[in-house]
C-alpha cells in the first residue's frame, strides 16, 4: 500500500487545473512510490445562464475570457479565452458524469478522457457541455463507446458524482483544484486550496506540495528524477507547450526549446504555431518533415484548391520559393464543403493544424442511414471524422500565405518540353512563361496538365449525378454529430445531409442520370428537382430543402479514372485530383490530395545527393500507389452499389479509409 492518498478534486472547465496538470504529473512522476491519486469531479459551473462572477462587474463573458487569456499569456500555457465570447460552454455537469461512466474502464482510460475534455475546451473551442462533444472525446480517447454511453447514462454515474459532491460540500470544499493529502497509516491529512493564478505561480505550488509531503512522512521522500530530454516528456502526452515542458523536466527554458527545434528541424516532432507561444506533441504521422534536407530552390504551383494551398504553406514553412497559379478568379475555388478523415487529418497535424481545424469545424461522430420515413436502417461511428466548409478551411491554411505569390485568373496551357523531353517551363493561358525547379501540377479533376502528359489516360463517365447545396438553417432536430443518408429505394437515390456546426448544412442528392435527364445548373431547374424529390421525405429534410439557396448549388457529374502509371514526367509531378481523380462516394478526394502533399514533400525533404527529383517522384508514386488502388476499386464499388442498390440489403459507409 502506498503512503499517501491524494484525493483531487477538479473540474473539466477549470483552468487552473488545466494550468496544475504538468505540476501534478511531475509530482506523481517523482514520487510514484508513494503516491495513490484519487480523482473527484467538482461541478464548477452548474449553468452559464446563473453564473455570476464573485469578485467582479463586469459582464461574465468578458470577464472570463480576459482572465483566462491573461493566465495562458503569463504562464505560457494554451488557454483560449474567446471561447466564452463566442460559444460559451453552458454547463460542465455533464462532463463530470461523464467522467464516472469513463472511469469503469480503468483509472488511466478516464484520466485520459478526462484531459481530451479539457483540450476540446481550451484548444478545440468546444461546448463540453453538450453529449456530442463527450461522446467525441470518448471515440477519441478509444473507449468502449457502447458501455461507455450505457454507464454515462446511467444511475451509478450520476449517483457517483452526486456522493462526491456531497463530500466535498462536508469538506467545505469551494474552489478548484483542491487537493488532500492523506497519510494512509496515520491517517493525518492536510488540505490544499492554493491555485495557480495571476500572483501564484505552478512552481511556488509545487514546492508546498513536496514540503506537505515531508510533513506528512516525517522527512524527505527519495524521488525519481524527472530531467529528462524534453521529446522524452513529449512521449508521455499528448501535447504540451514549451513552458508545461520545463514545468515536468526542469530544463532551462531555452535548452528546452533549442532541443524541440532541432527535433523539429529533423520531423521528429510537431509544432503547432499559436499567437503567443508554440504548441508541440510526438510525430505518431507516417510522414516527417526534414527542414534542412530540400533541394528544390524553387518550385510552381498549377491550381490553387486544396492541394495548392497546403503544398504553398508547406513551401512557405520551409523557406523555399514558389509560384501559385490559379485559373479561377477565386481564392477558395470550387466547392461547398467537404469531409476530413484521418488521414487528411493527420496530413494537416504535420504541419501543427488539426487543433485549428478541428476549432473551425464539427465533429462528426456517427454515420446514419434512414428510409424515405425516418426509420433508421444503419448506425456506425465514425473515427476521426470532421465537417469543414470551404471557406473556413482556406482561411485556416491560407492565415500565413502571402497572396503577393499567388495569381488568380491565370491557368496552365501546356507544359513546354524540349526536344529531348526535359522541362522547360509552363505556358500560361496570358502567353507568358514560368519556370522553376519543379512543378506541381494540382489543376484538378479536368487537369490541362494530365492531359497532356498522360493522353492515353482518359476520364469515364459514370452516370453518376450529384447536386451539392449548403443553407442555414435554426431548429432543423436534427443530431449535430450525425453524417446522415436517406437511402430512397423507390426512385434510386441517396439524400446525405452533413452538419457544419452552428446551424449549417451542407446536403445533395445523388441520382442516376441515365434516369434523371434534362438537369440544368439553372438554380430554378435544380430547385424542382430537389423539391420533388425530397416531397415524402421526413419534415426537417423538406424544411432544409425549402430554405435553401440555389444560386450556389453545384451539380457534378462524376467521373472516374484508373491509377496512372506514374505521377510524374522529368520535372512535373501530379497530386490529388489531377493524379487521382476519385469518386465523390469515397470522401477521399481533399484527404488524399493533403496526405499526396504530405508524402511528396516528406520524401523530397528527404532527398539524397545521390538521387535525382524524377527518383524522388517516382518513390511517390509508389507510396502512394496501393491507397489509390484501393480508393479507386472502393468508389467503384460503392457506385456499382448505388446503382444495384434496391437489390441488396448491405449498406456501406460512404467514406473510404485505408
Amino acid at each position: 500500500m502506498k503512503k499517501i492518498r491524494l484525493l483531487y478534486y477538479t473540474d473539466p472547465l477549470c483552468s487552473s487545473c488545466w494550468l496544475s496538470e504538468p505540476f501534478l504529473k511531475r509530482l506523481l512522476n517523482e514520487y510514484s512510490d508513494f503516491i495513490q491519486l484519487e480523482v473527484k469531479m467538482g461541478g464548477l459551473l452548474p449553468s452559464w445562464e446563473v453564473y455570476k462572477p464573485a469578485n467582479s462587474d463586469m459582464p461574465k463573458e468578458r470577464y472570463l475570457s480576459g482572465m483566462w487569456n491573461a493566465l495562458g499569456k503569463k504562464y505560457g500555457v494554451c488557454i483560449d479565452g474567446d471561447i466564452w465570447l463566442k460559444n460559451p460552454i453552458q454547463s460542465s455537469i455533464p462532463a463530470c458524469i461523464a467522467y464516472y461512466a469513463a472511469l469503469n474502464q480503468g483509472e488511466e482510460v478516464a484520466l485520459d478522457f478526462l484531459h481530451l475534455l479539457r483540450e476540446k475546451v481550451f484548444l478545440q473551442h468546444k461546448d463540453i457541455g453538450q453529449d456530442h462533444t463527450i461522446i467525441s472525446a470518448a471515440i477519441q480517447g478509444k473507449l468502449d463507446l457502447e458501455k461507455f454511453v450505457a454507464d454515462f447514462a446511467s444511475w451509478d454515474a450520476q449517483m457517483a458524482f452526486k456522493n462526491d459532491l456531497d463530500e466535498m460540500s462536508k469538506l467545505d470544499i469551494t474552489s478548484f483544484p483542491t487537493l488532500i493529502f492523506r497519510h494512509e497509516e496515520s491517517a493525518q491529512s492536510v488540505t490544499y486550496t492554493k491555485h495557480i493564478s495571476m500572483n501564484v505561480s505552478g512552481e511556488e505550488i509545487y514546492n508546498e506540495w513536496v514540503e506537505i509531503l515531508t510533513r506528512l512522512c516525517g522527512g524527505p521522500l527519495p524521488k525519481k528524477s524527472s530531467r529528462v530530454c524534453s521529446a522524452c516528456v513529449l512521449k508521455q502526452h499528448r501535447g504540451l507547450t514549451t513552458s508545461e515542458i520545463v514545468s515536468i523536466n526542469q530544463l532551462d527554458f531555452e535548452q528546452a526549446q533549442q532541443e524541440l527545434e532541432n527535433e523539429y528541424s529533423r520531423g521528429l516532432v510537431i509544432k503547432e504555431q499559436r499567437p503567443l507561444f508554440d504548441y508541440w506533441s510526438m510525430n505518431t504521422t507516417n510522414y516527417a518533415i526534414n527542414k534542412n534536407g530540400f533541394k528544390i530552390k524553387d518550385a510552381t504551383i498549377i491550381g490553387g484548391g486544396v492541394a495548392g494551398h497546403f503544398l504553398a504553406l508547406m513551401l512557405k514553412r520551409n523557406n523555399i520559393p514558389y509560384k501559385l497559379f490559379e485559373r479561377t478568379d477565386k481564392s477558395a475555388p470550387g466547392g461547398l464543403g467537404f469531409l476530413l478523415v484521418e488521414n487528411g487529418l493527420e496530413a494537416l497535424r504535420l504541419m501543427g493544424l488539426k487543433n485549428q481545424i478541428l476549432k473551425n469545424s464539427n465533429t462528426l461522430n456517427f454515420f446514419k442511414a434512414i428510409d424515405t420515413k425516418g426509420n433508421v436502417i444503419y448506425k456506425r461511428i465514425l473515427e476521426e471524422c470532421v465537417a469543414i466548409s470551404r471557406d473556413t478551411f482556406f482561411k485556416v491554411v491560407g492565415e500565413e500565405l502571402d497572396t503577393v505569390h499567388h495569381e488568380h485568373g491565370k491557368a496552365a496551357v501546356s507544359i513546354i518540353k524540349a526536344e529531348d523531353g526535359q522541362t522547360n517551363g509552363v505556358l500560361l493561358d496570358d502567353g507568358s512563361t514560368i519556370q522553376s525547379d519543379v512543378y506541381f501540377a494540382l489543376d484538378g479533376i479536368n487537369s490541362v496538365v494530365r492531359q497532356q502528359l498522360f493522353p492515353d489516360n482518359v476520364l469515364e463517365e459514370v452516370m453518376e449525378g450529384e447536386l451539392v447545396c449548403m443553407v442555414t438553417i435554426k431548429d432543423t432536430g436534427l443530431q449535430q454529430d450525425e453524417f446522415l443518408k436517406i437511402f430512397d429505394k423507390e426512385h434510386g437515390k441517396f439524400m446525405g445531409l452533413i452538419p457544419l456546426g452552428n446551424d449549417h448544412y451542407i446536403w445533395f442528392i445523388q441520382f442516376n442520370r441515365a434516369k434523371d435527364r434534362g438537369l440544368t445548373r439553372d438554380p430554378e431547374v435544380l430547385k424542382a428537382f430537389a423539391v420533388e424529390t425530397v416531397k415524402d421525405y421526413p419534415y426537417s429534410i423538406r424544411k432544409i430543402v425549402d430554405e435553401s439557396c440555389f444560386s450556389r448549388s453545384i451539380l457534378w457529374n462524376a467521373k472516374r479514372m484508373s491509377v496512372l502509371p506514374s505521377f510524374h514526367d522529368d520535372k512535373v509531378v501530379l497530386a490529388g485530383d489531377a493524379a487521382h481523380p476519385l469518386l465523390a462516394f469515397t470522401s477521399q478526394g481533399s484527404n488524399s490530395a493533403l496526405e499526396d502533399i504530405a508524402c511528396l514533400m516528406s520524401l523530397l525533404s528527404h532527398q539524397t545527393d545521390e538521387q535525382s527529383i524524377q527518383e524522388v517522384f517516382a518513390s511517390y508514386y509508389k507510396a502512394r500507389k496501393s491507397s489509390i488502388e484501393y480508393y479507386i476499386k472502393e468508389g467503384d464499388e460503392l457506385v456499382h452499389d448505388f446503382f444495384n442498390f434496391g437489390k441488396s440489403s448491405e449498406i456501406k459507409v460512404p467514406i473510404s479509409l485505408h
